[in-house]
């Protein structure tokens, strides 16, 4: 069984492991979404993935969708912001044009 090692928020430096398979589902179920809504609310995509994916994992999907969402954050693919109502809203990252050496790059 392959693991990949993701980014956590809550303990500085530190990784934590989960497997691929459930990663890469999670991965893209997120930027699924994200292409039909351009914003979304955490709450919202619990709900997407608990329906999407709930007959295929044994596992708790909410949190595995919270640690893998925060891997993208620190990855810079997508952003989080703080709605009025104190929820998580989510979208796609904007990727920035850089001028550097008088070429134009897509970070």
């Amino acid at each position: 069984m392959e693991m990949v090692e993701i980014y956590t928020l809550s303990k500085r430096g530190k990784k934590l492991k989960i497997e691929k398979g459930k990663y890469d589902a999670i991965h893209a179920m997120i930027l699924s979404v994200l292409s039909w809504e351009q914003e979304v609310s955490l709450s919202r995509l619990i709900e997407v993935g608990e329906s999407q994916l709930g007959d295929t994992f044994h596992a708790d999907i909410p949190w595995l969708i919270v640690q893998i969402k925060n891997d993208m954050v620190l990855r810079e693919h997508i952003e989080v912001r703080i709605d009025q109502d104190r929820s998580q809203v989510i979208r796609l990252r904007k990727r920035k044009k850089t001028r550097k050496f008088g070429v134009w790059r897509l970070k």
